[in-house]
């Protein structure tokens, strides 16, 4: 009766995941960070390292944001990028579900009901089943899941060293040195989790190898010059962005007319994020390494990695340091595998305690938390963006588009509803290309400039939001050449000429 039930649960968890990225991105494409990677992997399909995008208006240096993540994309074909953006990622989840069970056999976990649990834990975590617009990023054209793939292969050895890491097998070392080189060339992201998470965790396994395989990796990396071009771009980009980190330190106060809940509010908002509210999905993890910590186990298990996990997920949800990514994220690329594994792993050794009762308890609770208050998710704004630009005469093929915020136009580029737009040529963000182009991020610098003629932009497309800022900074004579054709709830179109 466990066992139909256990499967009941999994078959809904399952139908209101795809169902509601079918109805997100079925004829509309991927949207946000979704849509430029689709705009970046049309740009690796037809071009070498080195090279400039056509397409992206804001030009000057060659494209450098790639890797090993765009081959995996090629598997697919083109059509399920546009229609089905999150299959290709889906797909990678799967390959995750496979390792999970077969670690979790390797340890001992074989009784149906327990591997039916670890999935069902698995479904229930914040990056399958909440839908806000932070992780609904993980499915769709991303590199972010297939880096948190990897990463979390790695972790796994780290926390169950004991069990799985054997520096002997030369099979085991490769692996390891294998996926550490993917990682690195997944994304920023990825790179940045191999320095501030990975190899501080492998410090805590009680072997040198480990740590040594995973510098290995780095150095062989760097051969490439390649890799370093892109670090290299990383490094510059990071610099420029750490440059305006004071925009971190920008909070909206609290207006609440209780005092003592202003105060704390604001105190609150003071020293964290707003990312804390996805770091709170996270307490069961919490509390089970807690837990860990406070009973008398007898575990083969790494706790020390665990800590290095959460703390340094608490350390980037810090304002301060805020530069370096969501703290959140962080134990995405560490604990998404392991956790359920560990919490099973606890239960196959020591059945269903208080402590594990409450554990599964707050699993069940953040998910049933997010179907009480949580809206479906966020709105795919395609639909509108292609509908506007479909009121100007102009074919999709003539479309030139001059974009406020900038990317506003990337994907109507990439689901071939314009030709062109004001996208960068990725991986080249740095601090002289924000000052050549931009007045206020994510603002263009409106002057008439060369580019601006080169470019030839016909249409401007601006989000509503953003406009009225936009123009107090926009120069004058260029926004005299804008004539309206029309607008949206949320966006504004102008024939410009």
């Amino acid at each position: 009766m466990l066992k139909i039930c256990f499967l009941i649960l999994i078959a809904m968890l399952l139908y209101r995941r795809i169902s509601s990225w079918i109805l997100m991105y079925y004829k509309q494409g991927p949207f946000g960070d979704g849509s430029t990677y689709l705009f970046l992997h049309q740009f690796w399909l037809n071009n070498k390292f080195g090279a400039e995008d056509q397409r992206a208006l804001l030009s000057g240096r060659p494209v450098t944001e790639g890797g090993i993540y765009f081959f995996f994309l090629r598997i697919f074909p083109l059509a399920i990028h546009r229609n089905l953006p999150w299959l290709p990622n889906f797909s990678l989840l799967c390959i995750l579900w496979l390792v999970m069970l077969y670690a979790g056999y390797i340890m001992g976990i074989n009784r149906v009901e327990y591997l039916l649990l670890l999935t069902i834990i698995l479904l229930a975590s914040p990056e399958v089943f909440v839908n806000d617009a932070y992780r609904m990023q993980f499915f769709t054209i991303q590199p972010r899941y297939f880096g948190a793939l990897l990463a979390n292969l790695i972790y796994l050895i780290i926390v169950f060293e004991s069990q799985l890491w054997n520096p002997e097998s030369y099979l085991m070392v490769a692996g390891v040195f294998v996926v550490s080189c993917l990682l690195l060339d997944t994304s920023v992201f990825s790179r940045q989790i191999y320095l501030f998470m990975l190899f501080p965790a492998s410090l805590t396994v009680g072997d040198v190898m480990f740590p040594l395989v995973l510098v290995t990796s780095l150095l062989v990396a760097c051969l490439s010059g390649v890799f370093r071009a892109k670090l290299l771009a990383q490094l510059k980009y990071t610099s420029a962005y750490f440059k305006q980190r004071s925009d971190c330190f920008d909070y909206r106060r609290s207006m609440s007319k209780n005092k003592f809940v202003r105060l704390g509010s604001n105190i609150f908002k003071s020293i964290f994020m707003s990312t804390a509210k996805q770091l709170l999905d996270y307490v069961p993890s919490f509390f089970l390494v807690f837990l860990l910590h406070l009973e008398n186990y007898s575990l083969d298990i790494n706790l020390l990695a665990l800590d290095v996990s959460l703390l340094l997920a608490v350390f980037f949800t810090l304002r301060v340091n805020a530069v370096l990514g969501e703290g959140w994220r962080y134990l995405t690329f560490s604990l998404h595998l392991s956790m359920p594994l560990v919490a099973v792993y606890v239960l196959n050794l020591y059945g269903f305690t208080d402590g594990m009762i409450t554990y599964l308890i707050l699993v069940a609770l953040i998910p049933l938390i997010h179907l009480l208050f949580d809206r479906e998710g966020p709105i795919n704004p395609n639909s509108e963006v292609f509908g506007l630009l479909d009121r100007s005469e102009l074919a999709s093929d003539e479309r030139v588009l001059y974009c406020v915020p900038y990317r506003l136009g990337t994907a109507a580029v990439a689901m071939e509803k314009a030709a062109k737009t004001t996208e960068e040529q990725c991986g080249n963000a740095d601090s002289d290309f924000m000052s050549r182009y931009f007045a206020k991020w994510p603002g263009l610098l409106n002057t008439n400039s060369d580019w601006i003629s080169e470019a030839k932009p016909n249409l401007v497309l601006a989000d509503k939001v953003i406009f009225s800022e936009w123009v107090k900074l926009a120069d004058g004579l260029f926004v005299s050449r804008m004539k309206k054709i029309g607008e949206t709830e949320n966006y504004m179109l102008f024939k410009y000429s």
